[in-house]
């Protein structure tokens, strides 16, 4: 399934706007269009993943700021809200979600990234790929 950036993006600044246009004067309505816009990204980003396997749950798309060495990037997850700590990661929407349905878990034993921006799980003891 493609998921454009350019519409996560624009979900994405909708989301800032509306948490920018919240005043306390509209609180409700305001918080009801913030929080939608965020339920609108995150699906954008899990669109395509399985239900979780540990709880039939759907899946949550989230995008993280992680550093990779001495930079900072963006990296986007797909996991569970009911099961703690349970999650899947990729450089792309796409990669997340193909790494949560392959299974790979972000918390499981040591994670890493390869070199095509796809989270792998190296066991305890391995080298992680450079």
């Amino acid at each position: 399934m493609e998921k454009p950036m350019a519409t996560i993006q624009e979900l994405r600044s909708n989301l800032a706007a509306a948490v920018k246009k919240a005043r306390a004067s509209n609180l409700p309505e305001d918080h009801a269009a913030a929080k939608a816009a965020g339920l609108a990204v995150a699906a954008a980003i899990s669109a395509g993943a399985k239900p979780c396997p540990k709880c039939e749950a759907a899946p949550h798309g989230m995008v993280q700021q992680v550093s990779v060495g001495r930079d900072i990037l963006e990296a986007f997850d797909v996991g569970c809200l009911a099961c703690h700590n349970h999650c899947a990661r990729g450089f792309t929407p796409e990669l997340a979600v193909d790494a949560w349905n392959r299974g790979v878990d972000a918390y499981a034993d040591e994670a890493a990234f390869d070199d095509k921006g796809s989270l792998v799980i190296v066991p305890a003891g391995w080298r992680k790929p450079r």
